[in-house]
């Protein structure tokens, strides 16, 4: 793999990473008790997205493989 590929795609994932944190931290400080049940999986959602699209644009995945894969889960293969 080119290593400034990887090298950035590092960079990248980590800059994500230190974003979905920081958002959970606010959240965590508004108001933990109704908050937290309801946005972890919105920001587990948030994060998949982003690197699904990071891939897709730096060449690591294939744009058609999501749409594959729901087809693939709609027809239980």
């Amino acid at each position: 793999m080119n290593e400034n590929k990887l090298k950035s795609l590092t960079e990248a994932l980590t800059e994500l990473a230190s974003a979905e944190r920081y958002e959970a931290e606010l959240i965590l400080k508004a108001d933990p008790d109704t908050v937290i049940a309801q946005t972890v999986a919105a920001v587990r959602r948030s994060f998949a997205l982003d690197i699904e699209k990071l891939l897709t644009e730096m060449g690591f995945l294939d744009p058609t493989t999501p749409e594959k894969c729901r087809q693939s889960a709609e027809a239980g293969t």
